[in-house]
Order: C-alpha cells, then sequence, then structure tokens
C-alpha cells in the first residue's frame, strides 16, 4: 500500500512550506503558520499559492497597492480638520 504525499507550498510572502490538504482546490484560500498571510491556491500541479485578491499586492512592483478606496476613505478621515494635510501644497 502507497502512502499518500502530502500537499504542500511555498508561501510567496516568507518562503515557508505551508501544508495544504489534500483535498484542496484551486482558488481555496490558506493562511501560511507563520507569517499569518492569507493566500490563494492559484495551480495544484504543482501546488502554488498566491495573494489573495484582497490583500491589494502589486506583482509588477512588488509594493502593496493602497489606491483603493475604503484606504483612501480611512485617509481622508484622518487628516480632516486638522489643517496639516493642506500644508504639503504649499511653495516653499
Amino acid at each position: 500500500m502507497e502512502a499518500k504525499q502530502k500537499l504542500q507550498a511555498k508561501c510567496p510572502y516568507c518562503s515557508s512550506v505551508v501544508a495544504l490538504h489534500n483535498n484542496v482546490r484551486r482558488w481555496d484560500i490558506v493562511t501560511c503558520s507563520q507569517c499569518m498571510t492569507e493566500l490563494q491556491v492559484v495551480a495544484l500541479n504543482p501546488p502554488e499559492l498566491d495573494y489573495t485578491d484582497e490583500d491589494d499586492w502589486d506583482d509588477e512592483d512588488g509594493q502593496w497597492d493602497y489606491e483603493d478606496a475604503e484606504f483612501d476613505e480611512v485617509e481622508r478621515r484622518s487628516t480632516e480638520g486638522y489643517g496639516w494635510a493642506d500644508d504639503f501644497d504649499d511653495d516653499y
């Protein structure tokens, strides 16, 4: 009797090995136990993980993409009424 091989993939953030369930499917969401990054299964043979769409990771420049509406709203509310946000527009 042949033992089933355990599925595992490498975390793209911290490079740790992430154990996958034998019944994992493509597009399932998993969490790296080392860095707690939420990842998505993008391939099964071989198993491959990538950042979920919710993380707003930009693969082109390797930076976080903070141009979403939720972040803009939080940023706007945090600077409202303090006056310092407009100081950056002054000519020196």
